[in-house]
């Protein structure tokens, strides 16, 4: 990494660390100097786990219960009103487009989203999701992504890592056809209308639809339930200022 993005992740590291102690921060120091290159990559026990960016001492498993996300409990609750806010935003026109940066997981169909969550601050859809947006604001864990996922008929995205095991990612299922599934680490699931899957997009993971109809679901990236509230504002300030 170069020196300019060190330029940008030290200060808000050295300015946590005189707010919060050294020691409330350690982990993130050690995230950011991973990060800007300073430290050498670590790496997973787990073979199926590869992400760029590998923070020891974080539980590793690739799927989680809702029952361990009160941020999926929550989802489940308000499914149909999100899958209604999606619905209308489509009859008024707003239209789900390609993210340019993930097309080379694509190897077969189409993939698009509408962004909900745009660096740190929500995307330009507000008076189409008032209460979607109003739930996901009300989320102190929330990750770097929240966006509404169209994967179309016949389509398939490639085995491929998150670039860091710091999240777990929540699927909502809103639109869901048959022979549409998902593999994390050696395990295939299945997407349920209303019903959310949960898991570390640090594992590999891999997506198809072989179905004659796009599959929609939520998607939204929590903190990982290990890191405190002080390392998730840190962290949300270092996400801020990296492209990934």
């Amino acid at each position: 990494m170069s020196a300019d993005l060190a330029s940008l992740v030290d200060p808000i590291v050295l300015r946590a660390e005189r707010f919060f102690g050294a020691a409330a921060v350690a982990r993130v120091r050690e995230v950011a100097l991973r990060v800007t290159g300073r430290l050498p990559a670590a790496h997973a026990n787990d073979s199926w786990q590869r992400p760029n960016i590998f923070c020891p001492g974080i539980t590793a498993k690739p799927w989680y219960d809702t029952t361990e996300l009160a941020e999926a409990v929550v989802l489940e609750q308000y499914a149909e009103i999100i899958k209604c806010e999606f619905e209308n935003s489509l009859r008024q026109g707003v239209s789900h487009v390609s993210p340019h940066s993930q097309q080379f997981l694509v190897s077969q169909g189409q993939w698009s989203d509408i962004n909900l969550k745009l660096g740190t601050r929500m995307g330009p859809f507000a008076q189409y999701f008032p209460q979607t947006l109003q739930l996901l604001q009300s989320f102190g864990r929330l990750g770097e992504m929240a966006l509404f996922s169209v994967l179309g008929p016949h389509s398939h995205i490639k085995a491929h890592c998150g670039p860091w095991n710091l999240r777990l990612t929540i699927h909502l299922g809103l639109a869901i056809p048959e022979h549409a599934f998902i593999r994390v680490g050696a395990e295939v699931r299945r997407w349920q209308m209303g019903r959310c899957l949960i898991f570390d997009d640090s594992f590999e993971h891999e997506v198809w639809n072989r179905g004659a109809r796009p599959r929609v679901v939520l998607i939204v990236d929590v903190w990982h339930r290990d890191l405190t509230a002080v390392e998730i504002s840190v962290l949300n300030e270092i996400s801020s200022v990296i492209v990934r």
